[in-house]
């Protein structure tokens, strides 16, 4: 299902790149049918940037790009997972791999799509005159209780469970969060994954890494031209084999190897 505003206005003014991400993001969320009996459709769907290249048939660089100058011109739309927009690069980046980015279709295609939005059923929430204003849409609204605080929760899948965090774990992701805030101007989004990683360093049975080693390695990951190019700033991806692999190969090359 394609909207007509799209082919009949939006699409000439669209690079090749740019409305491959529209078609997208359409076919993630309206095309699918949430409710065979209502034909209710989905108004939004997590998208990964692996996705997004295996859909257009482009590279992640390309694809920032274009989801970039999408938002910009009010094609698609970007939230983090408390429903809050991302619309700057700089926002999108924050959340790193590591973190999930909802996507849906732009205010230019609201008028068209609001029948397929209007069906109340149990999963469908009816779509008000409040939820057409991109701001006023909020998936987890801040209450009372929290204060308008966002808690870090590591293991958001395990709620029922009291899990302690390691201390040492606790000390390096305040250690990166600084680091990170020092040197790229933000705070870095914390997901249950970083620290499952940086306690799977910590603890592996062989070859294992102190707190001060996985403190430079993440040092190091923030200046690399990896960190540059992928633009995650993910505990995760800072920590990732290959990450790992490329410090050891960059921090101790033999000159008389690698010249």
């Amino acid at each position: 299902m394609i909207p007509n505003n799209l082919l009949d206005k939006e699409m000439i003014k669209m690079k090749d790149t740019e409305l491959r991400i529209v078609l997208a993001v359409a076919r993630k969320t309206i095309g699918w049918v949430k409710d065979s009996k209502t034909k209710a459709r989905k108004i939004e769907d997590w998208i990964s940037a692996s996705q997004f290249s295996k859909l257009t048939s482009r590279t992640s660089w390309p694809v920032s790009n274009a989801i970039d100058g999408c938002i910009k011109n009010g094609w698609i739309e970007a939230r983090n997972i408390k429903g809050e927009p991302l619309d700057t690069r700089e926002k999108r980046r924050r959340i790193g791999r590591g973190g999930k980015i909802f996507y849906r279709l732009g205010m230019v295609f609201l008028e068209e799509l609001k029948p397929f939005y209007k069906v109340k059923t149990k999963q469908q929430k009816v779509f008000t005159k409040k939820e057409q204003k991109s701001k006023d849409y909020k998936r987890n609204p801040i209450t009372k209780e929290n204060n308008g605080k966002a808690n870090i929760n590591l293991f958001p899948h395990n709620t029922k469970s009291k899990r302690k965090l390691n201390p040492a774990v606790a000390i390096i992701i305040g250690f990166y969060s600084n680091l990170v805030q020092q040197k790229k101007g933000f705070k870095p989004e914390i997901a249950a994954a970083d620290g499952s990683r940086i306690k799977q360093l910590l603890e592996r049975k062989e070859s294992s890494l102190t707190e001060d080693d996985i403190k430079k390695r993440l040092e190091w990951y923030l200046g690399s031209k990896k960190c540059k190019d992928l633009e995650d700033v993910s505990i995760k991806t800072a920590l990732s084999a290959h990450s790992l692999n490329q410090y050891k190969i960059e921090e101790h090359k033999d000159p008389l190897l690698y010249e």
